[in-house]
């Protein structure tokens, strides 16, 4: 069996996947820290359920990209 050799696109559009709940965590993490400055605890309750959505987006990406490259 041979591996199956990624395009550039492929590999562009995994980077895209995996970045983007990444970037959603750091915003998040950003965002929360500046609510909790200024005492806005309804915006410190979004950003974490924003984080809560970014680590859960990221675990299903992860999973299928695992079963896929099983396959």
């Amino acid at each position: 069996m041979h591996p199956v050799k990624e395009t550039p696109s492929l590999r562009l559009l995994r980077l895209w996947l995996f970045s983007t709940p990444i970037v959603m965590m750091a915003l998040s993490a950003s965002f929360s820290i500046v609510a909790i400055i200024h005492q806005r605890w309804w915006m410190l309750a979004i950003m974490l359920a924003l984080a809560v959505v970014a680590i859960g987006l990221f675990y299903v990406q992860a999973r299928l990209s695992s079963r896929v490259q099983n396959e």
